[in-house]
């Protein structure tokens, strides 16, 4: 019988290697500081709320970052981004952007900046809502389209003009490959809506066993209403148990 034949290797992009050295030195800044064991990082296509460029998962202890955000920064702002969620990981989530935080992004030398807006023309979507509100979006539109979500409207409008911006470094299969390569796992809700969840408590004094009641079941995430407030809460699903926490 013949040999069967192998499938060659898919080749790196330039913009895969530029998100790798991003991974690799997200992994080393962790191990810098002690944090290698306990912190992982992976990586979305897109993310949702992520001005910065990714995410950090307090309870889950993830940072997860944007593949398309990260291809569309310059390179001197990805390590910024990095550094940025680095700095959340090591003085804990419950300090936000405070002095805090901000002084610890500081001394890992970041800017100290809450987010990275990369120029208008690099995002892979941009259009116009139907009052004039130009938007961008490194997510795709899904199967619901685009929404505006401008201070202008009292709810989110429905865009019905956008366009995909070919030339975007976004759209790179790189872009996919990091996705792939290293996806975030996928955790299994253990509530439905209607039940009634608490914040394992992580040093904030406003949420720390804060009563929640699920509204919506996300990916990966639990769309609360704080149960004495009202307020809105989107929590993870790791970030809430069934009781208070001692």
């Amino acid at each position: 019988m013949g040999a069967t034949a192998k499938t060659p290797p898919q080749r790196l992009t330039p913009v895969g290697r530029d998100l790798e050295k991003v991974h690799r030195f997200a992994k080393d800044l962790l191990a810098q500081h002690g944090l290698e064991d306990d912190w992982s990082v992976f990586w979305a296509e897109s993310l949702e709320n992520s001005d910065g460029g990714g995410v950090t998962r307090a309870h889950a202890q993830r940072i997860v970052f944007s593949a398309a955000h990260m291809a569309i920064l310059l390179p001197d702002e990805r390590r910024d981004a990095v550094r940025h969620e680095v700095a959340h990981a090591i003085v804990g989530v419950a300090a936000g952007h405070s002095d805090v935080w901000r002084s610890k992004a500081i001394e890992l030398g970041s800017s100290g900046a809450t987010s990275h807006s990369p120029n208008v023309l690099l995002y892979p979507w941009y259009g116009l809502c139907p009052d004039g509100h130009p938007f961008v979006s490194v997510r795709p539109p899904g199967l619901t389209g685009f929404a505006c979500e401008d201070d202008a409207h009292d709810k989110p409008v429905e865009v019905t003009t956008w366009k995909r911006n070919a030339r975007s470094r976004a759209h790179d299969p790189g872009v996919k490959k990091m996705a792939e390569t290293f996806p975030e796992p996928v955790s299994s809700p253990a509530f439905g809506i209607g039940d009634t969840v608490y914040v394992i408590p992580y040093g904030d004094e406003k949420y720390d066993n804060a009563p929640l009641t699920v509204t919506r079941v996300l990916l990966r995430q639990y769309v609360t209403r704080h149960t004495d407030t009202d307020e809105e809460v989107t929590v993870d699903f790791e970030g809430v148990s069934a009781a208070p926490t001692e």
